[in-house]
C-alpha cells in the first residue's frame, strides 16, 4: 500500500490472512528494502563484508559490497547489490551458495 488504503482497509485485509506492507511515498529506499525483506520473513544485513579466504586475522582480504545480504533460515542467501558486481565476484559468491541480484537505481535516499 502506497497510502491508498483508507480507514481500516489494511486491518480488514490482514484479517483475511494476507499481509499488508505500508510504504511511505517518500521513504528511504534502504528502509523499504529492509521492510520488504522483513515482510517475507527474511533477515537483512546492510553493506555486508565477506572474507576472501577461510581464515581469521588481519592478513585476510575482505570484500564489502554495497547492498543487502538477505537470508531465511540460513539458506538461500541472496546478495542484493546496489552496485555492479564483476563476474569474478559473482563466481566467488556462487561458490559460497550466495545468489547475486543487481538492484538498479537504488540509493540511500
Amino acid at each position: 500500500d502506497f497510502g491508498d488504503l483508507q480507514g481500516d482497509a489494511a486491518a480488514a485485509i490482514e484479517r483475511t490472512g494476507l499481509k499488508v506492507l505500508q510504504i511511505p511515498l517518500y521513504g528511504k529506499t534502504v528502509n523499504l528494502v529492509r521492510e520488504l525483506l522483513s515482510a517475507v520473513g527474511m533477515t537483512c544485513e546492510t553493506n555486508p563484508t565477506f572474507k576472501a579466504a577461510e581464515r581469521s586475522g588481519p592478513n585476510n582480504t575482505t570484500i564489502l559490497v554495497p547492498g543487502f545480504l538477505a537470508e531465511m533460515n540460513q539458506t538461500p542467501r541472496v546478495l542484493l547489490a546496489t552496485v555492479p558486481v564483476q563476474d569474478t565476484l559473482v563466481r566467488f559468491f556462487h561458490e559460497k551458495d550466495i545468489k547475486v541480484v543487481a538492484l538498479v537505481n537504488v540509493t540511500g535516499d
